[in-house]
């Protein structure tokens, strides 16, 4: 298992040159204990454990099997993670988000 995290987690740190990745390091998760306006998109399912993520000042409880998603300019922060909090997530650029969208229209 520690294999497939480690060549998981190097794909994605070459996949951040096209502004994707996909983690499972809940260091790699771009939010902290205070609030910041995000710069990529996430999108990630809860495997273990519990966490609340506040977004513009609405708290989330983050369990097993719960989806979360956070788009770019969202102010977001984590708070009251517990030890065995584990999360399977991607990131997706801000640049690509926005021509993501900028094609729909």
């Amino acid at each position: 298992m520690a294999d497939n995290v480690k060549a998981n987690k190097m794909n994605s740190q070459a996949d951040d040159d096209i502004g994707f990745g996909i983690y499972t390091d809940i260091a790699d998760l771009p939010m902290t204990g205070c609030p910041s306006y995000i710069e990529e998109g996430i999108g990630g399912v809860c495997e273990s454990g519990t966490a609340t993520i506040v977004v513009f000042d609405v708290p989330f409880q983050i369990v097993p099997n719960v989806v979360i998603t956070l788009m770019p300019w969202q102010l977001v922060f984590i708070k009251e993670i517990s030890e065995d909090f584990r999360i399977t997530f991607f990131k997706i650029s801000k640049d690509m988000f926005s021509e993501t969208l900028s094609t729909l229209w």
